[in-house]
């Protein structure tokens, strides 16, 4: 099963919405990597697995160089997800995202935005939570963390990105967790942290693991694209 595979790493005191969404470490298996001709009952295996958030990567050419899922692939998988007690966590990567965020909310439970995409992100970041989803900050690697003091108040998590966005596959950034750790320290306990990026090998994937929890409180990750049985020390909740 090549999926790759999302990092969600938080506080167990995280207070994230009514659904359990954040608030149980979780594998995000992101969908971009799936195969779109098994994409059913790649879905359905995940869910029995116990995967109730699915990560989806949205890239529009510009803000990244390339292009991926739209609103019809999200609307497809929704009503799946959704009755199975999930929710969609839809990443953009993109140019204009305020033109994107109304399209997608109707499929979404959180929605996180590029601090580096908006130049107005706190009127955005506050349009997502009025339109009832979880507003989440993504960071890319070389963005400076300072960037969060100021939109500490209107975020519910954020996304630390392990390699720079646009393509699957990538080398692990190994400064990483030391990111992490100081994000953990910059943001109250209910605002989740995210970790978005593949390790190349699976050795990387538990050093990066370890790496992680000596800081904060649980981890799992973004890995691929991998086969279901080399994750084997990120297994599902159930």
């Amino acid at each position: 099963m090549a999926f790759s595979w999302h990092v969600s790493v938080h506080s167990p005191a995280a207070n994230l919405g009514d659904v359990e969404r954040f608030t149980t470490a979780q594998v995000l298996p992101s969908l971009m990597s799936a195969d779109v001709l098994r994409l059913g009952t790649q879905l359905d295996a995940l869910i029995a697995a116990g995967a109730r958030t699915f990560h989806i990567d949205v890239m529009d050419g510009h803000f990244v160089p390339n292009l991926t899922l739209g609103t019809g692939f999200a609307a497809a998988v929704a009503d799946p997800v959704r009755a199975a007690g999930g929710m969609l966590d839809v990443h953009l990567m993109v140019e204009r995202p305020g033109l994107m965020v109304e399209l997608f909310a109707p499929h979404a439970g959180a929605i996180s935005v590029h601090v580096e995409s908006d130049p107005h992100i706190h009127r955005l970041l506050g349009r997502i939570r009025e339109l009832g989803c979880l507003a989440g900050i993504a960071l890319n690697p070389a963005t400076q963390l300072q960037t969060l003091e100021p939109l500490v108040e209107v975020i519910d998590y954020v996304v630390v990105m392990s390699i720079n966005p646009g393509f699957a596959g990538q080398p692990f950034l190994m400064t990483t967790p030391a990111r992490v750790a100081q994000a953990r320290q910059m943001v109250p306990s209910r605002v989740a942290i995210e970790v978005d990026g593949h390790p190349a090998h699976a050795v990387n994937v538990e050093r990066v693991v370890e790496g992680v929890k000596r800081s904060l409180d649980y981890v799992t990750a973004n890995f691929g694209p991998y086969q279901h049985r080399q994750v084997r020390i990120l297994e599902f909740p159930r």
